[in-house]
């Protein structure tokens, strides 16, 4: 992933950089659209979040009711599920979580998500009040042209971190 790599680079400690400097990695906000989402980065996560002690913080849009249970006894609320994992995750990430429920829809995205909030406007004034909440030197989030699996939802996401955040703290999510 080119980000990680970038990422990793300019924070490898006892090296002198050649290129520019890289991203502030000290407070990492990480926006996605469900739990789970944290797996694509999550050997950054560690190393960052853990290992060098990053302060981060996950943003997470919905519950993930609407994915698929593979559970062997199936699943009653599988967003209940999904949450209690993006939890755990977070916790082994020491970042903090602020998990929303937004519909878990896998199209017209950006509509439903601005439904629920009564509008888009207020959509984006909440992901604008916890970016400023959290104050992050960098906001992780899923590049807006392929959402890194091309789901809708993670496409939404970076477009709508991508109008509001300045995009000299944001590092997009791509394969």
């Amino acid at each position: 992933i080119v980000l990680l790599s970038a990422a990793i680079a300019s924070a490898a400690s006892g090296r002198e950089r050649i290129a520019k400097p890289g991203p502030d990695l000290s407070r990492i906000l990480i926006i996605i659209a469900h739990p789970d989402d944290e797996t694509v980065i999550a050997p950054f996560l560690g190393t960052m979040c853990v290992e060098r002690g990053s302060r981060c913080s996950f943003l997470v849009m919905t519950r993930g009711e609407g994915g698929t249970c593979s559970l062997p006894g199936g699943c009653s609320d599988l967003g209940l599920i999904r949450e209690g994992e993006m939890r755990s995750a977070a916790m082994l990430f020491e970042a903090s979580l602020t998990i929303w429920d937004l519909p878990d829809v896998f199209g017209d995205v950006e509509a439903a998500w601005s439904a629920a909030s009564g509008g888009r406007d207020a959509l984006l004034t909440r992901i604008r009040n916890v970016i400023e909440v959290e104050r992050p030197t960098t906001i992780i989030t899923f590049d807006p042209a392929h959402g890194t699996t091309g789901h809708p939802a993670h496409r939404a996401i970076g477009t709508l971190v991508l109008e509001i955040a300045d995009p000299q703290r944001v590092q997009l999510m791509e394969t």
